[in-house]
This record gives C-alpha cells, structure tokens and sequence, in this order.
C-alpha cells in the first residue's frame, strides 16, 4: 500500500546524506515544484519517477544548481547548502548525467574525463600524466578504451560510463541519473547496472529517473513519486509497493491496458511512413518501422536505442530514404507520404 503524502507536509524522518526539502519553483506563473521532497541515504539507488512534466528535471537542476528553487533547503550531510552554480555543486560531490551526453565529441577521453582541471605542468598541459590518470577512472567503469580515443568515436554507452568516470574522479558523493537507459544497448544497460549496484556498495547515493518500471524494481531500493510538482510516494521502499499503485500515483487513475483487438480502429488508413532494416549512428540498427495513416504509434523495449533521433524532422529520414544523410544506411524504405509526396526505394 503506497503511503499518500499530504501537500506542504514533510516526511522526513532522518537525516540523510542528501535531501531537498519543501521545494519550490514558478516558472511564469506555472508551477513546476509545490513542496516537492527528496531525501537520499548513502549506498542508496533512489528511483525517481512521475510523468513528463511531473517536476523531475526541475528537482535535478535545482540539486545541481542550473536553476535555484523559489523556495525550500537542501542539505547535504546535515549541512545546508545553496548551489549557485554547477560547479558548486560538483566542488561538493554532487554530479548528474544527463539523457543527452555532455561531451566534447572533438576532444578525447582524458580531455573529457579532466574538462576545466586539465594537468597542467609549465604552463603546458601534461597529456603523459592526463591520460595515466584517466586510466583507473575508466577502469572503475569497465571502460577498455584508450584514453586519447576521440569521445566522438564512443557508443551511447560507452560515452554514458565515461561521463560517470568523470563525476567519480571529481569525487562524486550524490549521483543523479536522468533516463540513463533511454539510448543504450541491453549488453550496455546490463554493465551500467552493475557499475551503479558497485558504487552503492561504496556508499555512493543514487537518484534513478526512469519511466521503465521493470528497471526500476531490478536495480533500486526506494521510490518517490511526483505528480504535478507535489509528492505522491516520499522514499518508500519498492518491496512494500506493486506496479499498479506507483501508475496510480503517477497518473492519479487506474490505467487500463487495451489488447491488440481493442485498440484497433475503422479509421486507420495505409502505410504513411515504413522503414526497413534501417541504421543510424545514433545507435539504431535493424530498424523497422511502419506508421499507417490515422494511427498513432508508440515505441518502448528495454535496451533499445531510442527512437527521437528519428523525430528530429523530415529531412533526415528523406535524408536517409536518398542516402544524402551522414551516417544514414538501409536496405530500403518502403514508403513515406508527406502531403501529396510519395516515395519508394
């Protein structure tokens, strides 16, 4: 049973390594966070979850200092803190990777790894001792790559162990993770789920931002759910709540799961948009894809690159159907209609 969270009312109960508390953000008038409450314990994964637009990222920026709260503290090891700025809080071991990587795809590995703190000897920078040092920190991650590789050159994997490389080697207490799944492998989500089950047994405190329950329960200990900027679920362990009652919490209704038959519709119409074993170097191989007029079409899979690379305009698929668009290959795309156009390989 979910323990409902009354609004403005604090439930917490002990001091943990890292907490926000009372948190509140306007965003023009529109409230992003009314009271919102998080409390992490050391050697914790700490789930964090809610539909689009439920507060999440605005909870992440605040705790990494992007964006300051209107009101609320944070506390880190029972001391107040105030992050006026990201380098703020990562002087204070407080790092978070982002869904979209925060690299410098011209830059190699080391250079990435020690961005802003290059080793510096003579007032030149010291590549001999940049990249021996960036070798345990790599290594913490099970990243076999050379340092001085291009960061350009890494899989959304690779590059997603290497940001977390670099938030250990700045001393990372506090590891805040925004849907670190959304773009990487099965082969890459079973290593990074092992990397993150190590550095709980360090003592690391982990906030997991995920919309995909099954990885939720397999990796975290404790759940907060928001809806609307406000607490729903505060720390409560997964053991003690099913699937059912986090959906309810999320969405405040129950959530019907229609069958195949029942979602069919009169209205649905021919093949508007199909793909073929398509590839891309956004990570997507084998793609297959057919949206038929008047439907609408959802994507989800566990490990399964993610299909926004694909929804970035019609160019790159036109792009990719002419074989005009870099890093674009397939062996076919069966049709795409846009307006009066039509197309075929």
């Amino acid at each position: 049973m979910i323990a409902q969270v009354p609004s403005g009312t604090s439930v917490v109960a002990e001091q943990g390594s890292f907490a926000m508390h009372d948190m509140w953000k306007n965003f023009g008038g529109i409230a992003a966070l009314s009271g919102a409450e998080l409390t992490l314990q050391a050697g914790e994964i700490h789930a964090l979850i809610g539909e689009n637009g439920a507060g999440k990222s605005t909870m992440i920026n605040i705790a990494t200092g992007v964006q300051q709260p209107d009101r609320g503290t944070l506390t880190l090891k029972g001391e107040q803190v105030e992050f006026l700025r990201p380098k703020a809080a990562v002087e204070r071991g407080v790092s978070v990777v982002h869904q979209e990587r925060n690299l410098v795809t011209k830059f190699s590995v080391a250079e990435n790894l020690f961005l802003g703190r290059l080793p510096v000897t003579g007032g030149l920078v010291n590549y001999r001792r940049m990249v021996a040092e960036a070798r345990p920190w790599l290594k913490q991650v099970g990243l076999d790559i050379d340092p001085l590789t291009e960061a350009g050159r890494l899989s959304p994997g690779q590059a997603q162990l290497m940001e977390i490389a670099k938030a250990l080697a700045q001393d990372c207490q506090v590891l805040l993770l925004d849907e670190p799944t959304s773009s990487i492998t099965e082969g890459e989500f079973a290593h990074l789920f092992d990397i993150l089950r190590n550095l709980r047994a360090r003592g690391t405190s982990i906030v997991f931002v995920s919309h995909k329950l099954e990885e939720v329960y397999a990796l975290c200990d404790r759940v907060t759910v928001l809806r609307d900027g406000r607490n729903v679920v505060t720390g409560q362990p997964l053991a003690e709540v099913s699937q059912g009652e986090i959906i309810h919490a999320m969405v405040g209704r129950n959530i019907e799961v229609l069958t195949g038959s029942a979602r069919q519709s009169s209205h649905v119409g021919g093949v508007r948009l199909g793909l073929a074993n398509v590839s891309t170097e956004f990570g997507h191989v084998g793609l297959n894809l057919s949206v038929h007029a008047g439907a609408s079409m959802g994507s989800w899979g566990r490990g399964v690159p993610s299909l926004r690379a694909l929804s970035l305009g019609s160019r790159r698929l036109l792009g990719a159907r002419s074989g005009s668009t870099p890093g674009w290959s397939r062996s076919a795309i069966l049709s795409m209609r846009s307006g009066n156009m039509a197309s075929a390989t």
